[in-house]
């Protein structure tokens, strides 16, 4: 996800990874985790890879003993792709209904009663199917 090698990765601190608009939102939660204060354990985070690329991490993160001190264990999962995916669907979605609507316009009768009737009917035709 970062681009760097183990070694490259753990002589920075993390939030040198972390994208400027998230820094400070990600160093409060972890000052209020470690002061004991209620903060989210999972959340989106976005952090900066070795190449200058901006991805999307899904965050999770729990409060642990390390050498007899509390330390915050985290995973991180990129979800770039992921979110690139759902917004692509959800700009189809309203292409879509577009079409549907203009063509709705040019197929249906004027009326708004018989409108509301024919569209009752398909939706009843569609959940039938399920």
């Amino acid at each position: 996800m970062l681009g760097l090698k183990p070694d490259e990765a753990t002589r920075k601190p993390f939030i040198d990874f972390v994208a400027s608009k998230d820094q400070d939102m990600i160093t409060k939660m972890h000052h209020d985790r470690m002061k004991g204060k209620p903060a989210k354990d999972e959340y989106e985070l976005r952090v900066i890879n070795a190449a200058g690329i901006h991805r999307t991490t899904n965050i999770k993160v729990s409060m642990v003993q390390y050498n007899n001190k509390p330390a915050v264990l985290g995973t991180a999962r990129d979800i770039t792709d992921q979110k690139y995916e759902a917004e692509v669907t959800i700009q189809k979605q309203k292409q879509l209904e577009k079409i549907i609507a203009s063509a709705l316009e040019i197929l249906l009768p004027d009326s708004k009663k018989a409108r509301t009737e024919f569209l009752n009917k398909l939706l009843a035709n569609v959940e039938s199917k399920k």
